[in-house]
């Protein structure tokens, strides 16, 4: 004998949710298959662009980038740094300039 669910559903209840379950089913699986296909392209494009699609290569190249990025940057503030001295050399020299030919 079979055991039933403490609140019986009609057939007519139980074709519905079947229905709802049958349409939910098609649902994520279509969602599955654009997220695939979607991933796959990503993965072609950072072949392209980087030459890999390898997550911990691509995390790599990254690190390396940030890192380049960080000495460049630290590089041109040194620069800008080097001409702001320069500049205020050559104004002082102006100024003192100046000052000598007020007398």
């Amino acid at each position: 004998m079979s055991k039933s669910s403490p609140a019986s559903q009609s057939i007519e209840q139980l074709r519905e949710r079947h229905k709802k379950l049958h349409e939910r089913q098609i649902k994520v699986k279509t969602q599955r298959e654009e997220a695939m296909n979607r991933l796959a392209e990503l993965q072609q494009q950072a072949r392209e662009q980087f030459g890999t699609d390898d997550l911990e290569q691509l995390q790599q190249q990254l690190a390396d980038m940030k890192k380049r990025n960080q000495q460049q940057q630290a590089e041109y503030q040194e620069s800008l740094d080097a001409i702001e001295q320069q500049l205020k050399e050559i104004d002082a020299g102006f100024t003192e300039g100046e000052d000598n030919d007020d007398v």
